[in-house]
């Protein structure tokens, strides 16, 4: 698929928009990443996205697709035969998955999107406290840790950041996950 073929647009540091990257990356899909400004929302972005005006935005055919976890699954889906599935099979999984994504956008994106703006040391902190409350919340859902803060999110998200296809869109940020902070 050539890039002219599929756009993204959206701020390259944006969480949801790493994530819809990082699903193009991993099916091999060429795009052009349409550089938005969060603070002057272009023409293109209020168009393609009128009721939230939010990106990221996948734009593949003239087709508008919002919300980086409906970006995922429609990538999955339009590309099954490139590269591995990225959302399990299963109905039941599926749903839990984009449960679960829809909490990461929703909740954990936005307060990481707080940390890297707010330049106040004590609404930095609150947001933090309120980002570790989230993260604890995940991991209890999925192993029932208790004994330390979020080990295995910690291990998981070591392990996801060092594939090939997540390393060429994460931005070089303050890494949290060894900083002692979740």
């Amino acid at each position: 698929m050539a890039a002219e073929d599929v756009k993204l647009i959206g701020m390259w540091a944006s969480p949801s928009v790493v994530t819809a990257r990082i699903a193009l990356n991993l099916k091999g899909i060429e795009y052009e990443l349409l550089k938005e400004d969060p603070c002057k929302k272009s023409e293109l972005l209020l168009k393609s996205n009128p009721v939230y005006k939010k990106f990221p935005v996948l734009i593949h055919g003239g087709k508008r697709i919002c919300k980086s976890h409906l970006i995922v699954e429609y990538i999955d889906q339009v590309w099954s035969s490139s590269g591995f599935p990225i959302l399990p099979a299963d109905a039941y999984d599926r749903v839990t998955s984009i449960f679960w994504a829809t909490y990461i956008d929703d909740t954990l994106n936005s307060q990481i999107g707080e940390l890297m703006l707010n330049e106040d040391e004590k609404s930095k902190a609150e947001t933090e406290e309120q980002l570790f409350t989230a993260l604890q919340l995940f991991e209890e859902t999925f192993v029932k840790s208790y004994k330390t803060k979020t080990p295995r999110l910690v291990e998981w998200a070591e392990c996801f950041c060092s594939v090939k296809a997540a390393k060429k869109v994460l931005p070089k940020l303050k890494n949290w996950w060894s900083s002692g902070h979740f």
